[in-house]
């Protein structure tokens, strides 16, 4: 089984009640996630052009709101279609999302999620099956220019982690399971408001 991830995009925005990711073609029947750094408590909507059903596979409140979202053997997404978040009132968030092929299951075993103030984030899982696989995502209350060191037992899912200075940034790393403890550490240039979770998945 492989892990491929495809990095679909990014956006961010301040005091705005909707917010979009323009696609590159998706191929149908992997599986989309969608991070979400947002200084609201939960949002309206996470939709896309195609029609595909985000279900919450993963979330925490500190200060500031990180949650990831999942779209399961996902419908195609061709060249300019949009995935928007959106709200009835306005917020400032970071949006980041990525696809998944070579999963047969991909069935979400369990999730952890940790928050904190400080320059060390993390989330852990025990007893994760040897060949799973883990996606961690970290939500930051403050901008990309403060720097992110990727916890080294993780890859970057493609370009994720490179973005614009905003004032929410949205990091991820993903990475097979040897079994036992999984724990997804990275770290903060600057103490920060963040919430970070760990999630795991059959093959």
């Amino acid at each position: 089984m492989t892990f491929t991830p495809q990095l679909i995009g990014k956006a961010t925005g301040t005091n705005v009640t909707s917010l979009s990711i323009s696609t590159p073609s998706v191929p149908a029947g992997g599986r989309i996630f969608c991070a979400i750094c947002i200084n609201k408590d939960g949002f309206d909507s996470l939709t896309d052009t195609a029609g595909n059903v985000y279900e919450q596979a993963a979330g925490s409140q500190s200060g500031v709101g990180a949650f990831v979202f999942q779209a399961t053997n996902n419908l195609h997404l061709a060249n300019n279609d949009q995935i928007t978040l959106a709200f009835a009132t306005p917020f400032s968030a970071s949006i980041g999302a990525f696809a998944v092929s070579g999963l047969t299951s991909g069935v979400i075993n369990i999730s952890s999620a940790g928050q904190g103030n400080d320059r060390f984030p993390g989330a852990a899982i025990d007893n994760v099956p040897a060949n799973d696989w883990c996606v961690g995502i970290l939500a930051v209350n403050g901008p990309s220019s403060d720097g992110f060191t990727q916890d080294p037992t993780f890859s970057n899912p493609g370009n994720f982690n490179t973005q614009v200075t905003t004032g929410f940034s949205a990091y991820g790393g993903y990475r097979q399971s040897t079994g036992g403890k999984i724990v997804y550490q990275p770290i903060l240039g600057i103490a920060r408001i963040w919430s970070c979770m760990l999630v795991d998945m059959s093959p």
